[in-house]
Formats: structure tokens, sequence, C-alpha cells
């Protein structure tokens, strides 16, 4: 189905799924069906729903499956009754915070079993836990339809939301001040702990016996044998996980009666023997992928080792030429040694570079949106709003000394370093003509063209410009474990081709893709810092405390300035916790450095890629 970039509004985000719902009938006892069975599914879920907010007195103390996830504004189902032989379809609307890939994996990894339960009934569709996020974001897209026109009247995200409801509730119960302080919104997932009384216990379970019965219904309508047949039994065990949590086993025995449990059992029997069915899980098997020194181009894993440098940007003006050069393009190589390199190179490719060089549109398909769009397309999902708009984005000046150079708009990026000419922190004059020649170099016999050079330099002492130890938190794809953090990762969270963190053991990209595998992606945002005012904002407010003005610093950032950590002070890393300051009295607002950030639009090859790109544009 037609569709553009993803539609969002101030950081929610819009999707409509279209899908047509399967002909014919059932595998099931009774004669119906699919979109029959469909409609009792809705309307059974939809009937426990308006239970629970609205006729249970007290509130039902079990935890809605969606909400619990603090990322869903609204979503609804419909079906679309086909008309003059057309198939009935299956439509679902929702809202809900942030990029659409992040949604997506909470729907495929947390809710998946919820929403096979619905989508099972729709042609085409493959079961979320019988396949990769890669191949169940693809069905997605294939019957998204975007919406030309969305209003959301606020722009509060889910969280926001419970944090304000918290805080209204605790100003009605004249909280003080420090108490305010320390109210917050739970974590994406984070639930209510259950009671620990046994009665309390059994009192939950009880009540859980209601939702249960109305989900138990409708096992009938699945046959024993059929491919669909599990999805309403894990679907019950997702919605109702507290239940499984408090131990049916347990809490209903097989005692012939004797206890309120056991005469529940009694009364239930079918239903929870049902309900406590075990299912097995897959096993997911990755593709094998090698990784070599050598395979990579320099610094993708490390920080590059001279403090000069620029980023070259470049268009394509002669795409076989282009394609020739990239095969044996100069860049170093992971595994070169630093100290023998006077200058260090890395080649990456824009969506519109890959394009230049030929690679065709069905191709460049399996690469991911975010990376598709662009940043200042997604401005809204990364708060680049008002004065931060890519419309007030300061540009490149483009060599010609009269035009600005918008990024996305080059086809090649090409990152150079090279150690200081002089001593001290400047990008001198001899730092300019060094890069100015290194750059005019990448124009000859690579059918390239200069647009824009953008001169870049890092402190000494690995410092920020706000001077603070910056590198702490940077992933590892190996090392030692900590004994309170670990900032090693799988390797597919860095280089595509490996399995991630999120994707159950599969391989990212599912299948062998030559301009992917090895490769990762480079993040280029511009950023204005305004170093002067916060000095004279941290030193107007450590007067005014009467504080130590590095401590204020300090307070601020939760670290020392030489990356000691407030919470414990004998560690510059991240091996730590804050058990010991569970009050925040060391460390305010209980935070550590920030993690790398995850937007993307130009494409790093590993060395063996660059190769692969240049055959693919041949």
């Amino acid at each position: 189905m037609a569709r553009g970039s993803d539609v969002q509004l101030g950081g929610i985000t819009d999707l409509n799924l279209l899908a047509d719902i399967k002909p014919g009938f059932v595998d099931a006892l009774e004669v119906l069906t699919y979109v029959d069975r469909l409609r009792k599914v809705l309307r059974t879920l939809n009937g426990l729903r308006l239970g629970s907010r609205e006729s249970s007195a007290p509130a039902s103390p079990y935890t809605d499956i969606v909400a619990r996830w603090r990322i869903v504004h609204s979503f609804r189902w419909s079906i679309v009754d086909g008309q003059n032989g057309a198939p009935d379809r299956l439509l679902l609307s929702v809202n809900f915070d942030g990029g659409w890939e992040p949604y997506m994996r909470v729907i495929w990894d947390q809710l998946g079993s919820t929403l096979d339960l619905m989508l099972c009934h729709t042609e085409g569709y493959t079961l979320s836990r019988d396949c990769s996020f890669e191949t169940y974001a693809r069905w997605v897209r294939e019957h998204e339809v975007s919406a030309d026109f969305l209003f959301i009247e606020s722009g509060r995200s889910v969280s926001d939301a419970e944090y304000l409801a918290k805080l209204e509730a605790a100003q009605r119960g004249r909280a003080n001040e420090l108490a305010f302080s320390r109210l917050r919104a739970p974590a994406s997932g984070e639930t209510q702990p259950l009671p620990t009384g046994e009665k309390e216990r059994f009192a939950m379970a009880a009540r859980g016996l209601v939702p249960l019965a109305g989900l138990f219904t409708l096992q009938r309508f699945f046959g024993a044998q059929a491919p669909d047949r599990a999805c309403l039994l894990r679907a019950t065990h997702d919605i109702l996980f507290e239940l499984s949590e408090l131990d049916t086993v347990k809490q209903f025995p097989v005692d012939g009666g004797k206890t309120p449990g056991g005469a529940l059992r009694q009364r239930h029997y079918e239903m929870l023997a049902w309900f406590e069915q075990p299912l097995p899980e897959p096993v997911a098997k990755a593709r094998e992928l090698s990784l070599k020194p050598g395979d990579l181009q320099c610094c993708l894993l490390t920080k590059p080792p001279a403090n000069r440098g620029g980023l070259v940007m470049l268009r394509v003006a002669h795409a076989a030429e282009a394609v020739a050069w990239l095969s044996t393009a100069p860049v170093q190589r992971d595994n070169e040694d630093a100290a023998q390199l006077g200058v260090w190179r890395q080649v990456a490719l824009t969506l519109s570079g890959l394009k230049a060089l030929g690679v065709p549109a069905a191709r460049l398909e399996r690469f991911p949106q975010a990376f598709k769009e662009g940043m200042a397309a997604r401005a809204g999902l990364l708060g680049d709003v008002r004065h931060n708009h890519p419309s007030h984005w300061v540009q490149a000046p483009h060599v010609n000394g009269i035009d600005r150079i918008d990024p996305a708009n080059a086809h090649v990026l090409v990152q150079l370093r090279f150690p200081a000419a002089e001593s001290g922190d400047a990008f001198t004059p001899a730092d300019e003509q060094r890069l100015r020649a290194l750059a005019d170099a990448l124009t000859v016999g690579t059918g390239l063209a200069l647009m824009a050079i953008e001169p870049m330099r890092s402190n000494a002492a690995d410092k920020e410009h706000f001077g603070f130890k910056d590198g702490i938190s940077q992933p590892q794809l190996s090392g030692a474990a900590g004994q309170n953090w670990d900032d090693t990762v799988k390797t597919g969270e860095v280089l595509q081709g490996f399995p991630t963190e999120r994707d159950k053991g599969y391989a990212v990209p599912e299948q062998p893709d030559a301009l992917l595998d090895r490769g990762s992606f480079l993040v280029v945002r511009k950023l204005r810092q305004y170093t002067g005012r916060f000095a004279r904002r941290t030193y107007e407010q450590a007067r005014k405390i009467g504080l130590d003005h590095d401590l204020v610093l300090a307070k601020l950032m939760g670290r020392w300035q030489d990356g000691r950590a407030l919470a414990a002070p004998q560690t510059d890393g991240n091996d730590f916790n804050f058990a010991k300051d569970e009050q925040g009295s060391a460390c305010p607002f209980h935070r550590t450095s920030a993690a790398p950030t995850r937007a993307t639009w130009a494409a790093r090859p590993s060395r063996r890629a660059a190769c692969r790109a240049s055959c693919a544009g041949a």
C-alpha cells in the first residue's frame, strides 16, 4: 500500500494498518467464519476492558497489558465489511509515543502474542513468536496506510500524563516539596508489586478468574489441530500474566474442595487446566557471520586517535569512476597501527549517495526507515522543535562560498583525522591548510566533487566542552563484566549482520546483505553549546546556595568533572548503582552519562562492504 514517511506530530506517531481477513471457515468445533470469530474476540476483549475500567468495584488489581508499556495513547480495531465481492478487512489505528521502530519492537516482543489473537485472522500474517522482528515489521509496512493529516491536541507522552496524575494526587494530599521532587513515572514495563500476604494473594487470584472465564469461552472457536490453536492461550497468558505469577496451582489446589481455593478448582477445573498448559517457546538460530581484525574501517569501535580533522562532503560526479574508487578507497582498517598512520580516513554513504551510485530502489528498501527518512523528517521524534527545528539548523558552507549544504544531500562523507600541527586546542591555519589539501585529494581520479568541509577538533585529556570527562559510557563488544553494570553489548548493537540484545537471537539483517553486513550507521549531528552561559549560571547558583562550584556541577551531572560518580566516588566508570543513595542525597537526579544516540542518516560500510557496494552499483 502507498505510504511515505512515518506520520508524527510533536513526538507522537500515528499508524494505520489495513489487512484482508481470511475468507472461509475456521478449524474449530463450531461452524463460523474467520470474520465471525474475529468479531467475538474483539467484543470479548472490549468487554473485559470496559469491566476493568468502569464497572469493577473496587478497581481491578490487574495491570492492563497494553498500558503496562506506557507507550500507546489510543488504539482501535475495526472490521470493514467488504462490498461487491471485496474481502472484509481489519483496520487498526493507533497513536503512540516515539518512533515507529521502538513501538513496533514493543509490539513484536512484549505484545506480540496478544496481537496475534487478532492478526492471525488476516492474510499472510506470521505469528510474532514464529518470525524475526525484520519479518514482522515488513508485513506491517506492507499493510500500512499513511495518514494525510494528523491532529493531536497534546504533545504530552503517556508517562507525562501518568506523572502529572501522581503530582495532582500528591498536591491534593498536601505533600511537601521534597515529596514532589521524588515523584516519578514508572518505567516502561514496570508494574505494582504483587501482594505478599496469603489472603491478599488468594483474593487477587480469585478476581482473576472473571477475565479468565471470559477468554476461556473463546477456546471452542480455536480447533486443537489448527495452525492458530495456541493463539488464544498465549494471549491469555500475556493478558493475565499476574495470575500466572500468583501461581494458580498453589492458589487453587486439588484438595477435594476442602479449602476455598480447592472449591474454586472443582468449579473451574477445565478452565484452570487449560490455562495451566505449558507452551513451548521457539529457539531462533542466527546465521553465521565472521568478524576478523581488518574487516572494519578504523574507529568504528574506538575513538579516533587524532584531535584534528574534518567532515568532507562530496557528491558523485561520475558514478562508474566513483564505484571504482570506492572499491579501493584508502580508508584505514581497524587492525592498522595508529602510531604509524599520519591520517585516518573513514567513508560513509548517505541514502542519496547510494542512489547516485546506482543502487536499485528495491535494494534500498532493506535499509532502516530512520536511515531512509533522515534526521530532519524525524525532528518531532527527536525533540528538534521550535528554535531547534531543522529550518533553523546552520548548514555547512559550500566551497563556492555562496551556497549552504544540507549534509543529507551529500553523497559521500569522509571523516579525516590527523594530529594537530601546533599545541593548544585551537584549529590553526596550518590545520586548515592540511584539511583542505586532504579534501582536494579526494576529488582526484575518484569521480567525486567537493561540496563542503566541516572542520572538527576534540579537546585534550578526553574532556567535552563543559569540562567533564568524555567517553565513559561507550558500548564495548568484549570485556570483563562489572559487578553492578556492564558496558558490554552484543555485536549486533553496533554492527549489522549479528544478533542484537533485542531480537531474540535473530541476526539483523536476518539474511546476508553485502551492503549492510559488518557495517554500522553514522550519526552526524551539529550542536551549539553555550559554555559561557552555563558557567555563569552555575557560578551564580553556587554563590546563592553556598556550595562549592565544582559540587554544583557534580550535582547537576551526577559526576565530578574528572568522571568520578557522585554515588560511587571510587569509580570513574559505570560499575555502580544507587543502592546506597536511594533518597538522592549524593546524586539528586540519579543519572549517569548519556548513552550514544541511535538516530541515523549515513551508512558506514565495513571495509568489505565498501568493496561490495561498488559491485552493487556497477
